[in-house]
């Protein structure tokens, strides 16, 4: 559970996952249907801990349909402050979120496509987006390792990481963001993360146009089975 003191004073508690799921549906193939609040399909980078496709939310959908080697995914989602804490208290957004994983591209890499769509609550001054993302992942060192490079374009509320971002934002902020990351087992103890991000917001209010670039890595080396030593720099 995750726990966030109230500005009145004491203690609000909540869960940052509660969901029912049914798996294995028939006809189906491997596809799930699920209700609730969880993490959904989340991408990041844990060198510098950046959830850069993070659509998790409360909501409703169904996941891993085969479409041949290929996996679709949709989910249905409102948003509010307790779901997305860049938004207001009292602001609200439904988003659609659809997915397409395992699209074969070359020898040992696939694409992964995703597209998600908000609907704001519709009050003066909001506005809804939508975020594009396409990411291609190669296998690398015989399945020990793997390199993801991810192009994302938001438009609106759609500047955030895949999920609600601000409602307030109209049609003229845009966000392109480009992140590269590599990740590798080198041997049974050895292994090793390059991670690097580059970002650029436009917008006509000057305020929220800016450009931000970030890259670092991470070394990691097993002492036993169940002890690790890490290491970060960026």
């Amino acid at each position: 559970s995750s726990n966030a003191k109230r500005p009145e004073g004491g203690w609000n508690i909540g869960l940052p996952q509660a969901y029912l799921a049914i798996e294995h549906v028939s006809g189906l193939g491997d596809a799930a249907l699920w209700i609730g609040r969880r993490y959904y399909k989340r991408e990041g980078v844990n060198a510098n801990d950046f959830l850069y496709w993070n659509p998790s939310g409360m909501g409703v959908g169904i996941e891993n349909v085969p479409l041949g080697p290929m996996r679709f995914s949709y989910a249905y989602l409102h948003d509010d402050q307790q779901t997305m804490p860049i938004m207001r208290v009292g602001d609200t957004a439904n988003r659609h979120d659809f997915q397409l994983r395992g699209v074969p591209v070359n020898p040992g890499g696939t694409l992964e496509l995703g597209l998600a769509l908000i609907r704001s609550d519709g009050e003066p001054g909001h506005h809804g987006g939508s975020t594009l993302t396409v990411q291609h992942r190669q296998h690398i060192l015989s399945g020990a390792g793997a390199n993801r490079l991810a192009l994302q374009w938001g438009t609106g509320a759609g500047t955030d990481n895949g999920a609600t971002g601000d409602i307030g934002n109209g049609s003229d902020v845009h966000r392109l963001r480009v992140v590269e990351s590599w990740t590798a087992q080198v041997t049974r103890r050895f292994g090793g993360e390059l991670v690097g991000v580059w970002q650029r917001d436009t917008a006509h209010d000057a305020a929220k146009a800016k450009t931000w670039a970030s890259a670092g890595g991470r070394m990691s080396y097993g002492l036993t089975d169940h002890v690790k030593l890490l290491a970060d720099v960026g």
